[in-house]
C-alpha cells in the first residue's frame, strides 16, 4: 500500500498522525471513533481497502455479531457521518498543524492520507486584508452560508428530508433584508462547500449553519450547529427532537424551520448579536486562535490539571497579538478562575485580580462592542468588590450577546448571591435550557435559592448534582443541606472533604464568602448550617443567625 500513500509520505507518517488523532481531546473521549479510524487506517496501511466494508467494520471494530445486517442497522454510516465531523473538527482546532492528515471520503469508508506543506510548524498567519477587521464589518448585516444537513439513519419516506429543511431554512433566512443568504443548490440538495477557508475567501460569509437530519423507529432528530469564520468557532448548536408522525413530516419540517430562523435572524437574534461581538484586531498566529479555543474546552470541565497549558498558552497568545480583544479577555477571566476556584491564594491571588482587570479593561477598550470584553470586565469587578458596577458590565455583556449560555448562568449566580431570586431563577432557566452541559458549580444557583427558602431536600439534590471534587464549595452546599435535614453521616462526610481541599476554612469562612459578594443573611445562615455539620472553628462577626434565620 505504501506505493499509493503521497510523495514523501511513509506508512509510519501515517500511523504516527493516527496516534496523534486518537488522542486528542475529542477522540479520547469516543472509543468509537478510535476503534473506527484505526481500523480502517490500519486495513488501507496493510492493502485490505477492499475489505472495508459495513460488515467488516460492524463485526470488527463494533464487535457485532457474524449475523450483522448492514440494511436493517444504520451503525456503521451513522457513526460515519459523526467521525467524518470530528475529523474535520480536530483539522480546525488542534489538528491546524499537522503534517499529514486523515480524510475518510463521502460514499465510502476508505480513509485518504494527505501530506500538508509547512505542517508541524506554527508561522504567523498571512490573513487577507478583510481578516484584520472584525466579523459582521460595520455597514453590512451578518453573511451565512447555509450547508447541506447530512441524513442518518433509515431512508425509506424521507430520503429528501434533510435537502428540503435546508432549503425551507434559506428561504426563510432571505426574508430578513439584514441577513445575507448563500447556498450551492445541486439537484434537490443544498451541497456542502468542500473547504471552510474557502468558503470564507469565495463568499466572504461570516457563519456556516450546518447539521444532521436522524430518524429513528418514533422519532426525528436534527442537530444543528453554527460555525463563525474565520475563526471556526462553533457559536451555538441546539437540536430538535420530535415524534415522527409520517402524515405531518412536512408540518414537522416547516415548524422547526421556521424556529430556527427566528432564532437565528430577529434583531436580537444570534446572528446580530455575534454581528455585534466585534473582536478587535484578529491575529497574526494561528497559535493565538488555538489558545483561545483551548480556553473554552476548558471551562466545560474547569479541569485543574489543564489550568497551567491553558494559561500559558493565552499568556503566549496575548504576548504575541496584544491588538486581539478576545485573548485579552479569555486570560483575563482564566485569572479570575484561577482565584474563584482557589487555584491560588494569597499574594498569587490578589495579582491575578489586579491583572485580570487591566486585560478586561484593554479588552473593552479595543472592542466595546464585545460581550467577551464586557464579560471579563464584570468577573474583575466583581472580585474587586464592586457589585453595581459588575452587574451593570454584566448586563451590557448581555445586551451585546442575550444567546450565550455562559454568560447568562454566570449572571444568575452573581444575582442568587445577591439573593435577588426572580431574574437570577429565570436566567438561570434560560442558560440549562440553551445548554444542559453547563458546569456544574452554576447549580450553586439552584442551590442557594432553594435553600434560602428552606427546601433543603431539594437543595441537596442539587448539591449532589455538583461533582466537582477539587471545588469547595460543591462541599460546603452538600454539608449545609445535609445538616439541615439531620443527614448526619453525609454532613459529615462533606466536611471531611471540604477540609481536604482547606484544612483551615472553617478559620476564614466568612472572609472567603464575603469576598465573593455573598448576602450577609447567605453567610450567617450557611455558617449556622455548617456549624451543625460539624465544620470545626465556624465563627461569625455578622448579625445573629437566628436573625439572619428570620431574614431569609
Amino acid at each position: 500500500m505504501a506505493s499509493d500513500l503521497p510523495a514523501g509520505l511513509t506508512s509510519q507518517d501515517v500511523l504516527d498522525e493516527l496516534a496523534q488523532v486518537n488522542s486528542s481531546a475529542g477522540f479520547a473521549s469516543s472509543v468509537r471513533h478510535r476503534k473506527f479510524l484505526t481500523f480502517v487506517v490500519e486495513e488501507t496501511l496493510a492493502g485490505r481497502a477492499s475489505r472495508i466494508k459495513a460488515y467488516t467494520i460492524a463485526t470488527a471494530a463494533f464487535g457485532r455479531s457474524d449475523d450483522f445486517d448492514p440494511q436493517q442497522d444504520s451503525i456503521v454510516r451513522i457513526e460515519a457521518g459523526r467521525l467524518r465531523r470530528a475529523l474535520e473538527h480536530y483539522y480546525l482546532t488542534a489538528g491546524a498543524t499537522d503534517r499529514v492528515r486523515i480524510v475518510i471520503p463521502k460514499g465510502t469508508y476508505v480513509p485518504n492520507f494527505e501530506r500538508v506543506e509547512g505542517g508541524g510548524i506554527e508561522p504567523p498567519l498571512a490573513p487577507p486584508p478583510r481578516a484584520k477587521v472584525p466579523t459582521c464589518r460595520a455597514g453590512r448585516g451578518p453573511r451565512i452560508f447555509v450547508s447541506h444537513l447530512e441524513q442518518e439513519g433509515p431512508d425509506a419516506g424521507f430520503g429528501s428530508f434533510g435537502a428540503g429543511f435546508a432549503r425551507q431554512l434559506i428561504m426563510g433566512l432571505t426574508r430578513f433584508d439584514s441577513v445575507q443568504v448563500f447556498g450551492i443548490i445541486e439537484g434537490d440538495g443544498v451541497a456542502t462547500h468542500p473547504d471552510l477557508h474557502l468558503l470564507a475567501a469565495d463568499y466572504d460569509v461570516d457563519f456556516v449553519l450546518s447539521g444532521t437530519v436522524t430518524f429513528s423507529a418514533s422519532g426525528l432528530t436534527i442537530d444543528l450547529l453554527l460555525q463563525e469564520l474565520p475563526s471556526g468557532r462553533f457559536v451555538w448548536t441546539e437540536r430538535f427532537q420530535r415524534y415522527l408522525i409520517p402524515a405531518e413530516l412536512i408540518h414537522l419540517r416547516n415548524e422547526i424551520a421556521n424556529q430556527v430562523v427566528q432564532r437565528l435572524a430577529q434583531p436580537y437574534g444570534i446572528l446580530h448579536s455575534r454581528a455585534l461581538d466585534s473582536e478587535g484586531e484578529s491575529p497574526l498566529h494561528i497559535g493565538s486562535y488555538r489558545a483561545v479555543l483551548d480556553y473554552y474546552d476548558f471551562i466545560r470541565t474547569y479541569d485543574r490539571a489543564r489550568f497551567a497549558d491553558v494559561r500559558r498558552g493565552l499568556e503566549r497568545a496575548v504576548a504575541q497579538d496584544p491588538g486581539y480583544a478576545e485573548g485579552l479577555a479569555s486570560l483575563s477571566m482564566h485569572y479570575i478562575n484561577a482565584v474563584r476556584l482557589k487555584y491560588v491564594d494569597g499574594g498569587e491571588a490578589q495579582g491575578l485580580r489586579e491583572a485580570a482587570m487591566g486585560l478586561a479593561i484593554r479588552a473593552v477598550h479595543l472592542a466595546p462592542n464585545s460581550s467577551s470584553a464586557f464579560h471579563a470586565l464584570a468577573l474583575a469587578q466583581w472580585f474587586a468588590l464592586q457589585v453595581e458596577e459588575s452587574l451593570s458590565s454584566y448586563r451590557t455583556a448581555m445586551r451585546l450577546n442575550p444567546n450565550d449560555a455562559e454568560l447568562t448562568a454566570d449572571l444568575s449566580l452573581r444575582l442568587a448571591m445577591r439573593m435577588q431570586w426572580e431574574p437570577a431563577m429565570q436566567l438561570y432557566c434560560e442558560a440549562v435550557t440553551r445548554d444542559p452541559f453547563l458546569f456544574v458549580l452554576y447549580r450553586i444557583t439552584a442551590f442557594l435559592y432553594h435553600y434560602s427558602a428552606g427546601r433543603y431536600d431539594a437543595a441537596l439534590e442539587e448539591a449532589r448534582k455538583a461533582q466537582a471534587p477539587e471545588v469547595i464549595y460543591t462541599h460546603i452546599m452538600r454539608a449545609a443541606a445535609a445538616a439541615e435535614l439531620g443527614l448526619e453521616d453525609e454532613a459529615r462526610a462533606a466536611v471531611v472533604q471540604l477540609e481536604r481541599v482547606d484544612p483551615d476554612y472553617g478559620c476564614h469562612i466568612e472572609e472567603d464568602l464575603r469576598s465573593r459578594n455573598l448576602h450577609e443573611d447567605l453567610i450567617a445562615a450557611l455558617g449556622q448550617s455548617l456549624r451543625k455539620a460539624g465544620l470545626s472553628s465556624v465563627g461569625f462577626s455578622a448579625r445573629p443567625r437566628s436573625q439572619a434565620r428570620e431574614r431569609l
